[in-house]
């Protein structure tokens, strides 16, 4: 089996990268034995490892790639196979492991990385055989949208490295970045051959816009080493960097502590740690001053002496199990590398068909690679980054990113990595955003956010809304909405119109329901309403005391003056509705103006129609009745007509406050102007007492075209009639407005329309017994009035004996 690693034996190239690669190689060689020791997994099968250096050179691995091949031989294009080896371990930069996946992708050898994230990787079709257990980088894009979304940052720089990795890292990035409302004014890339001088123009530009604050860096350890650089040498505070797994780790906090420039606040995305114990016990049993048969035990140790040959390093850095420093990230990718080594030892024991006791024999000259790769790509096995450690459909994984921060130590003064929280594998974030340190002193309004600010424009405000001034999104001015319009969400792109009935309220943030708008004494209607009503109640007044004035004369006491009275009494309660239609509406005067006018309607038309069926028994029936002066006197007419009232009275008033009440709502007129109406849920109580009033109205009506042909001098009977069908027409007209008209022209029309209830009853009825009083006086004598009803009697007696005789003879 040929595990390639990730070590550099080239000591004094790559001094500061030792520790880490050394535990790398030592995780595939844990991993190794630790299945060779396993009874249950590949039993009386061991695995071998053939290590290869190719010095972090893409030539150089290319050449061990090649060397590594020659050992396989084709007899034709279908079979390939070697004798011995299963499977490639590495490599670590995802520019070389598209170079040696490309090449032994043709022969069907699987190769698991555990470090290259570039989602070049992820084609199968040319990749067919490259594995990893790490995710891709489309999932760090995501998740580096979703760290710089967290912040609520939308104004950024991208810096990235030309090559598959950042490329790559970048474009994805972009392209996710600009669905949710992320620009990036500035964006360059830096170029392997001469990316110093770039850096420098990079920063340049930067440095100028002060609306950029945070900095993505897409690169390798060395760009970012520079990029640091050459901040401190522009003298650049204030902008925060952002990292990916390339170069946020050890590495990098071993460069920034030889420079002497803040960069406390750098922040990143690396792959969770796993502090694994069985691993540190076994690092921490290695004596590398016993290591006669491991050349590259016997090599690192040389380079722990490096510069002091006496001394004797025989034990590997220790890492304390409590890590508050750097150490929390510097083995991440021994736990994926494990479990890498691990998958490929499960496809086996399933290719080999092993049980938990036995293995049967393979011929490895006919090593099914095809077939083991279906498996490696299915495989699923207790892990120590996952619970259920599986590739996906592209041969990659999904685990936990961990943000780290750098932060520098409060006694030792030295930077350190420390992990401040993490994105899940469903991208969401969970962090505590007081464990941040951040490279800038926080002002008073930074302290509520405590992060710092990378925006083209401040945030909208509810009652604003964005006015975008440039393609992209993300520079606006805030705008007022107008009147009647809302927003109710930060950076709202536009306003939303209130409902018919609301009105936004003082800053525009939200509908509030429309106050509603009574009617005003100033208003030129009601001052017109408010005048007509006034004058028709003067004028019923004037005649009423014109009518006590003359009660003695015989056109007054012919209409008998205790009715009369009443009459007038009921006339004037009906003015008590439009006065109150005139207040703001409440139920209280909703409730008063329905009693007030069904009552006093009822009453006058019970007592209109109870004189016109008086006068009908005095002058229609025939013979005239001999009880006649008791007609006139009694008073027990007018006491079944009190009594009769008093009921109706009280069934009103149950109707009005328990079986149907009447409640105040609004009226949204057609230019939102909310007026109140009296309404009641089933009006069942308007629908009775209107059917009441038409009832009595039309009886009235009867009455009055029976007692038509009475002597003049009762003239009101023939006025009756046509009083009793204009009220019997303004009634129907008021309470037909009331269902289909409300607001002011409602007022209006019942205001107008019960008035003249009144005053037209008023005028009909008494306008000729002034005229008679006034103009007329002759027949306002008692001896013309007698005569009057002689002539009348005489007249009829006539009529009816030749009517009689006529009728005998035939």
């Amino acid at each position: 089996m040929n595990i390639e690693r990730v070590y550099n034996s080239h000591a004094d190239k790559y001094i500061p990268n030792y520790d880490v690669k050394m535990k790398r190689v030592l995780a595939i060689i844990y991993s190794i034995e630790m299945v060779n020791k396993n009874k249950h997994l590949l039993p009386n099968v061991s695995l071998g490892y053939d290590m290869r250096d190719y010095c972090s050179c893409t030539r150089v691995a290319l050449t061990q790639s090649f060397d590594f091949v020659k050992s396989f031989s084709a007899t034709n294009c279908d079979e390939k196979y070697s004798q011995d080896h299963a499977a490639i371990m590495g490599t670590e930069t995802s520019k070389d492991s598209i170079a040696v996946a490309t090449l032994i992708g043709d022969y069907h050898i699987p190769m698991v990385s555990y470090f290259s994230s570039s989602h070049i990787l992820s084609d199968t079709v040319r990749f067919k055989t490259f594995f990893r257990t790490i995710p891709s980088d489309i999932n760090q894009a995501k998740a580096l949208v979703k760290l710089v979304k967290y912040f609520g940052w939308n104004y950024v720089a991208l810096v990235a490295v030309t090559d598959s990795y950042g490329d790559a890292l970048a474009s994805s990035f972009s392209a996710m970045a600009s669905t949710v409302g992320i620009c990036i004014p500035i964006h360059r890339i830096i170029s392997t051959l001469d990316g110093k001088n770039q850096i420098r123009n990079i920063v340049q530009d930067i440095a100028k816009n002060d609306k950029v604050n945070v900095i993505l860096l897409m690169v390798t350890l060395t760009e970012a080493k520079l990029f640091i650089e050459e901040l401190y040498n522009q003298n650049v505070t204030g902008k925060t960097l952002v990292g990916c797994d390339a170069w946020i780790g050890d590495k990098l906090l071993r460069i920034v502590n030889h420079i002497y420039f803040d960069q406390q606040g750098v922040i990143g995305l690396t792959f969770s740690p796993n502090y694994i114990d069985d691993f540190e016990r076994y690092l921490a049993n290695i004596n590398l001053c016993q290591q006669d048969n491991n050349v590259w035990l016997q090599e690192y140790q040389r380079w722990r002496n490096w510069g002091n040959p006496l001394s004797r390093h025989c034990k590997l850095p220790r890492v304390p199990k409590v890590r508050v420093n750097s150490s929390l990230l510097d083995e991440s990718a021994a736990g994926n590398i494990i479990d890498g080594v691990y998958a490929i030892a499960y496809s086996l024991h399933k290719l080999l068909n092993c049980s938990t006791q036995y293995c049967p024999y393979i011929d490895f000259r006919h090593f099914p690679r095809m077939k083991f790769i279906k498996i490696l790509r299915k495989i699923t096995f207790p892990g120590l980054t996952a619970s259920r450690f599986r590739f996906d459909i592209n041969g990659d994984r999904y685990t936990d990113y961990s943000i780290a921060n750098i932060q520098k130590h409060p006694t030792t003064g030295r930077f350190y990595l420390r992990a401040v929280g993490r994105v899940g594998n469903d991208l969401q974030i969970k962090a505590d955003k007081d464990k941040f340190v951040w490279n800038f002193p926080l002002n008073d309004k930074d302290e509520i956010d405590s992060h710092p600010k990378s925006r083209c424009s401040e945030d909208c405000q509810p009652g604003t809304y964005r006015d975008d001034i440039e393609t992209g999104g993300c520079c606006w001015n805030c705008k007022p909405c107008p009147d009647n319009y809302y927003s109710n969400q930060t950076n709202s792109p536009l306003c939303h119109a209130c409902l018919l009935g609301f009105k936004s309220n003082a800053n525009r943030s939200e509908c509030i329901k429309v106050n509603i708008t009574n009617l005003s004494l100033r208003d030129p209607l009601v001052i017109f309403l408010f005048s007509f009503l006034v004058a028709a109640v003067l004028l019923t007044a004037i005649i009423w005391i014109m009518m006590c004035y003359y009660r003695h004369t015989p056109v007054v006491k012919a209409s008998n003056f205790p009715l009369t009275n009443l009459l007038l009494f009921s006339l004037m309660c009906i003015y008590i509705a439009p006065a109150v239609n005139l207040m703001p509406q409440s139920k209280v005067t909703c409730t008063v103006m329905s009693y007030s006018f069904s009552l006093a309607l009822l009453l006058t038309l019970a007592i209109i129609t109870a004189r016109a069926h008086l006068l009908s028994r005095l002058f229609i029936t025939k013979p005239w009745p001999a009880d006649r002066n008791r007609l006139l006197n009694s008073n027990k007419g007018y006491v079944v007509l009190i009594i009769g009232v008093m009921i109706i009275a009280v069934i009103l008033l149950i109707f009005l406050n328990y079986i149907d009440p009447l409640y105040v709502e609004r009226y949204i007129s057609p230019t939102n102007v909310a007026y109140p109406y009296c309404y009641s849920k089933n009006s069942l109580g308007v629908m009775v007492f209107s059917a009441i009033q038409i009832v009595m109205d039309l009886l009235c009506i009867y009455y009055a075209f029976k007692i038509r042909k009475i002597p003049s001098n009762f003239n009101e009977a023939r006025y009756i009639f046509f009083a009793s069908l204009i009220m019997c027409m303004l009634f129907i007209t008021v309470l037909s407005a009331s269902f289909v008209e409300h607001g002011p022209y409602e007022t209006a029309i019942q205001v107008i329309g019960v008035t003249l209830i009144s005053l037209s009853t008023t005028l009909c009825i008494f306008a000729p017994k002034i005229y008679v009083i006034y103009y007329d006086m002759e027949f306002n004598v008692k001896k013309n009035a007698i005569a009057a009803i002689v002539q009348y009697s005489f007249q009829d007696n006539i009529f009816g004996s030749r009517n009689a005789s006529s009728g005998s003879q035939k």
